[in-house]
């Protein structure tokens, strides 16, 4: 609940005003009645959860992997450890979530999963894991660079 509820806070800076505590009140008042209903068929819920954050996840760790080795060459020295608190001088992020959020439309007829099977997933299983990597690369490389050009943030 912790991780949560500092999300909430650094995604929305005026947030950090309210107490953490508050937001882990709220969180576990939702969270209970969830994993009540989850818990009559634990299993196949987990399965079915992981199935679907599986996507998001290979969307992310190809934006990281893009920017950590082509953007910043691979090097350490290249993260500026002064501006993580000052969103004028960090990147805005609009390509990598427009990169996540755009390869969805290819995701989605390419996963196969317990209640839905996409058009492309009927013939080739499901490989919306890989299309979710390999499509969030390709869209995320030309918008970071522009990113870089018009704004000069690194």
């Amino acid at each position: 609940m912790y991780s949560v509820t500092l999300n909430f806070q650094l995604l929305v800076p005026w947030l950090a005003q309210v107490p953490r505590s508050f937001f882990a009140v709220v969180i576990t008042a939702i969270v209970i009645p969830v994993a009540i209903f989850a818990a009559k068929n634990f299993f196949l819920n987990l399965e079915n959860f992981i199935g679907i954050i599986e996507y998001w996840s290979a969307a992310f760790v190809a934006v990281v992997t893009l920017e950590h080795l082509w953007f910043r060459r691979a090097e350490f020295s290249s993260y500026d450890h002064e501006t993580w608190d000052s969103p004028k001088r960090l990147p805005s992020g609009l390509a990598a979530l427009g990169a996540v959020a755009l390869s969805f439309a290819l995701v989605i007829p390419c996963m196969s999963q317990v209640r839905y099977t996409g058009p492309i997933a009927v013939h080739t299983g499901d490989i919306g894991f890989e299309m979710a990597f390999v499509v969030t690369v390709l869209l995320y490389f030309p918008p970071r660079h522009l990113e870089i050009r018009l704004l000069g943030r690194v």
